[in-house]
């Protein structure tokens, strides 16, 4: 129930409230992976990503095979500028939930982050096919600019501007 109630704040928004429902979810039930793992999320939405990484590494210590999770370390690395460790995380996540649009978005991050421009495109692609969002509008979007392709990208940023006018 307090799971929920977290999820609840945190779809309007209200990061700080959610942290406070899956921080009590944590504390009611240690056990329970789900509850560390919507913190770590939460954590990480906050700026928090040396925390959130520590929620996600107990989750997987709770579930070893926590796709959410993989996903959840792999992105703050790669936020963090560590793309390359990011990778294998990643790459888990992937294997775990093929169907993961923010994962393969991040992938498409990380491999932009060490250069690999064209390489991030096929990320940003699958991530778009399952999920247009933002993220992976915005992703191919810079990794484009970065080719010197701007009037796709500019195409691509209009786009990510619309899923997410803020």
């Amino acid at each position: 129930m307090l799971c929920l109630q977290g999820d609840r704040h945190a779809r309007k928004g209200e990061l700080d409230t959610a942290l406070s429902y899956f921080e009590q979810a944590v504390e009611a039930d240690p056990g329970m992976a789900e509850a560390h793992c919507l913190k770590g999320r939460a954590l990480a939405v906050l700026g928090r990503s040396n925390e959130a990484i520590a929620s996600f590494r107990t989750t997987l210590g709770l579930d070893p095979n926590n796709a959410l999770a993989y996903a959840g370390i792999g992105g703050e690395l790669v936020q963090t500028g560590r793309p390359a460790r990011a990778r294998k995380y990643l790459k888990k996540a992937i294997k775990l939930d093929p169907g993961d649009a923010i994962a393969c978005t991040e992938m498409g991050r990380a491999l932009a982050s060490l250069g690999r421009l064209e390489e991030s495109l096929k990320w940003f692609d699958r991530s778009i096919g399952i999920e247009p969002t933002a993220g992976g509008y915005g992703g191919k979007a810079a990794a484009l600019a970065a080719l010197g392709r701007r009037a796709e990208a500019a195409k691509l940023s209009s786009l990510a501007a619309k899923l997410q006018p803020r």
